[in-house]
């Protein structure tokens, strides 16, 4: 089989419209208003911060509500721990306050770890070999 017959058997088609952007100076967050299919979605890529910022979290939020009351993908590095106990090798209650701002957004904007849901106990060291 060319490769021509095997991208052409392999291409998905899809419906893409941008009906809003939005990109921050610093480069830490892309947000869209598009249309999938018909289906209006906030997409959302953030690269966190790696030091103490919980006013980054408050930025975000600010503006995906400003968008609407849309389906939200949210991806990117979020370079926080959100559970001490599952994602660190030294287990720690401990968690900064821009992983507690995270929270608080999360539980705002009703958001998903998909990857929690379908690895509950599951230790983030387990990714790197998926990884690389």
């Amino acid at each position: 089989m060319s490769v021509d017959n095997l991208n052409k058997k392999r291409v998905l088609h899809l419906q893409f419209k941008c009906h809003w952007a939005f990109g921050d100076e610093a480069g830490r967050m892309l947000l869209l208003l598009a249309e999938i299919q018909g289906q209006k979605m906030i997409l959302n890529n953030i690269y966190v911060p790696n030091f103490e910022d919980p006013s980054f979290f408050g930025l975000l939020e600010s503006k995906i509500s400003d968008i609407g009351n849309y389906p939200i993908l949210m991806a990117g590095d979020f370079n926080l721990v959100m559970d001490g106990v599952l994602d660190r090798s030294t287990s720690s209650q401990w968690r900064s306050k821009s992983a507690s701002a995270h929270l608080k957004q999360y539980r705002s904007l009703a958001l998903v770890d998909v990857w929690k849901i379908f690895n509950p106990t599951a230790f983030s060291e387990e990714l790197l070999p998926l990884l690389y």
